[in-house]
């Protein structure tokens, strides 16, 4: 299968965090998700408890937008993206001012160990659509506290919560003290809601 060019922009084996919105049953599910190339391929993990996991197994295409502008991934993962941006010619709407658009059918739905599923996806369609936003630590920092916060949505156990938390030290101190504007709305709005989540293990973790 020849690959697309801008495809050919990821690098191999490297977890690129998308907005992507999933066909299953005719019914388009848009999240925040995960993808790495492998080859002419793309693969992702859906944690169990997540609507797209309980319709991996009848999943049809999904169209990845790599979003020109990180904070796409709060607004989708928080709910408030609303209107597609893009609308005609893919199986799904896009919900995120992309930068690179994939769309992929799912070739292949691999159920691992502890309830995950893995997805493989064979692109048919992408294109370069606008340009990103430059590169800044600000930027990557938001979307690990904004990763971390949907692992620790998933972990029931204090130990997973706890680690996943602490891993966040340096990234927090940035944005806590450099984040302005949108960004300082949407890492409050997070941090509370991760907060929220290990506070009880935090407690826990003191008086053990």
């Amino acid at each position: 299968m020849a690959q697309p060019a801008p495809l050919a922009l990821l690098r191999e084996s490297v977890i690129y965090e998308t907005v992507s919105s999933l066909k299953a049953g005719g019914e388009c599910i848009t999240m925040p998700l995960g993808v790495w190339r492998r080859g002419d391929v793309l693969e992702a993990t859906l944690y169990p408890g997540s609507r797209a996991h309980r319709l991996a197994e009848s999943l049809e295409c999904v169209v990845a937008a790599l979003p020109a502008d990180p904070l796409d991934v709060a607004r989708i993962l928080l709910g408030e993206a609303v209107e597609p941006v893009l609308e005609g010619g893919l199986c799904c709407p896009v919900y995120a001012k992309p930068y690179i658009i994939i769309e992929a059918v799912v070739g292949e739905v691999r159920r691992l160990e502890g309830g995950f599923y893995r997805i493989i996806l064979e692109p048919r369609k992408s294109m370069l659509h606008s340009y990103p936003e430059p590169f800044t630590r600000l930027a990557s920092c938001l979307v690990e506290l904004l990763v971390a916060y949907t692992r620790i949505r998933y972990w029931r156990g204090c130990g997973e919560r706890l680690r996943e938390y602490q891993g966040l030290g340096r990234c927090l101190d940035l944005l806590e003290r450099r984040s302005v504007g949108e960004y300082r709305r949407y890492y409050s709005l997070v941090k509370r809601l991760v907060d929220r989540l290990v506070e009880p293990c935090l407690r826990g973790s003191a008086s053990g």
